[in-house]
């Protein structure tokens, strides 16, 4: 009997092995986003040049099919300050075009961090910790009258960012968490 304990412990120690081997296998691939996406180094400093607030983007993008990205910006002044808006896109001419947009790198004067809900009315918007022990907001893809993408968002230095991307869902928080803080990590921020 006491054999058949020992063998048991060694077979759930080589599955638990084999799971954690998986696991790391599956880990999503990430590019470097200053590689991978055009015109992504020339709007940041465009957008360095027209705004006083630090600029934070990501550093890394998830690895998708082999389409090209195309970066655009937007920068509006309002009632609530500057606003800016990077779009990543599936084409040169999208600027943030619902159908052809692959994700939105944004910044904002700071606001309360906004709580999603599902059409079930229940809270879906989950409190992250990220780099730097920033305190974050992470939003799965959902459907609301339309399709929203999965989200992150923070606040540093009195600016709020988000991030939105469209991803699978399979590691999509992982995914967004590993942008957050390549941005985070992009600037200073404490």
């Amino acid at each position: 009997m006491k054999y058949y304990h020992k063998i048991l412990g060694i077979l759930i120690t080589i599955t638990a092995l084999q799971a954690c081997s998986l696991s790391e296998n599956t880990k999503p691939k990430m590019l470097n986003a200053e590689k991978n996406i055009h015109s992504y180094t020339s709007e940041l400093a465009a957008l360095k040049q027209k705004v006083t607030i630090p600029v934070l983007y990501p550093k890394v993008i998830p690895a998708a099919d082999k389409r090209p990205y195309f970066a655009s910006l937007d920068v509006t002044k309002n009632q609530f300050g500057i606003i800016y808006q990077l779009y990543i896109d599936s084409t040169k001419s999208c600027h943030g075009t619902h159908f052809c947009n692959i994700g939105v790198i944004e910044a904002r004067k700071a606001t309360k961090p906004t709580f999603y809900k599902n059409r079930n009315d229940k809270d879906i918007t989950q409190e992250v910790i990220l780099a730097k022990n920033i305190k974050g907001y992470y939003t799965p893809s959902h459907a609301m009258a339309d399709m929203w993408p999965t989200m992150i968002s923070w606040q540093c230095n009195k600016v709020s960012y988000q991030i939105s991307w469209n991803l699978d869902a399979k590691n999509a928080k992982e995914v967004i968490m590993a942008m957050a803080n390549s941005a985070i990590a992009s600037g200073k921020c404490e």
